[in-house]
């Protein structure tokens, strides 16, 4: 089914990069998954670029949408059939192969920190020239209601003609539910935030707190009870209580973009505990404490 409104976001951490043979072995990736999923966009960028994004587009999030506007040259893009039949040249930029879909993929340079280099706006920097001499400025730029610029989500079906539009009243009825999921996730964190913060004036917070060591990682919202239930098997008593309870509903139900930071105690030493809503269907947790803390959270998380 062609779905013009899907979005899929992988993190792909060094490791994982060097395992799939780096660039190269990334770039292979990217065209068997686009082709799989008869992908209409996508990119591929690093995480630090999210701040450059953020300060571009601060109404818009700044996030590649393949109807709205695209915001930037990425390190890597695929782009499908439908966007190689409005812009040709796509198919003669250097660092470029055709999947066999006929979709482009497109690498902006030979390694992903080189976008990282200081630069202008989102369309300045000498590695973006190439990218931006074939589909113009407009395909860039966020339009709220349909980039006229871009492929229609028409064109992208007759790229597939066996494909079927996902049915009206699916569409209808998942745009509901995710209303309805909306609304409930933010009534449930304002209610946790302000139980929250109505306690946190009840405590007396560590003052003194090493936090020479550090361990983060990035949860699925509903995997913060569990990773709440480890911290309270191994670092008892601040991640007990109703405190800790309120903390946890909070975190779960974060919307994108907040970001959070408490001092916690523990038998093992105090630690700072903090987050961030990269989404909101996932959160970035850290914890920064001394190496007793930290050990005894690898082993009961990991």
């Amino acid at each position: 089914m062609v779905r013009a409104n899907s979005q899929l976001t992988l993190i792909v951490g060094p490791e994982r990069a060097r395992a799939a043979g780096g660039p190269d072995g990334l770039a292979e990736f990217f065209t068997e998954l686009g082709d799989a999923f008869g992908a209409t966009y996508g990119c591929i960028f690093p995480e630090e670029y999210y701040d450059k994004l953020d300060a571009w587009f601060p109404d818009v999030g700044g996030r590649p949408d393949p109807c709205e506007g695209l915001g930037s040259v990425y390190w890597m893009q695929y782009f499908g059939p439908a966007f190689a039949d409005r812009y040709p040249g796509l198919r003669d930029l250097p660092l470029t192969r055709t999947t066999p879909r006929g979709a482009t993929v497109y690498r902006a340079t030979d390694r992903p920190e080189q976008t990282l280099r200081p630069d202008g706006g989102p369309l300045e920097g000498e590695w973006r020239e190439p990218l931006v001499s074939v589909l113009g400025e407009e395909p860039f730029r966020f339009d709220l209601s349909v980039n006229a610029a871009l492929p229609s989500a028409e064109e992208h079906a007759a790229q597939d003609p066996d494909s079927e539009p996902a049915p009206a009243d699916l569409v209808e009825r998942l745009a509901r539910e995710a209303r309805e999921r909306a609304e409930r996730r933010a009534s449930e964190y304002t209610r946790a935030h302000e139980r929250r913060v109505r306690l946190e004036r009840r405590r007396v917070p560590p003052t003194e707190v090493d936090t020479s060591q550090e361990w983060s990682t990035s949860f699925d919202s509903d995997q913060i009870p569990r990773f709440w239930k480890a911290l309270r098997a191994c670092l008892a008593p601040d991640v007990t209580g109703p405190y800790a309870g309120a903390l946890s509903r909070e975190m779960t139900n974060a919307p994108r973009g907040d970001a959070g930071e408490v001092c916690l105690g523990s038998a093992h030493g105090a630690f700072v505990l903090s987050w961030w809503a990269d989404d909101e269907e996932s959160l970035i947790v850290a914890v920064h404490g001394p190496p007793a803390v930290i050990r005894r959270v690898e082993r009961a998380v990991d």
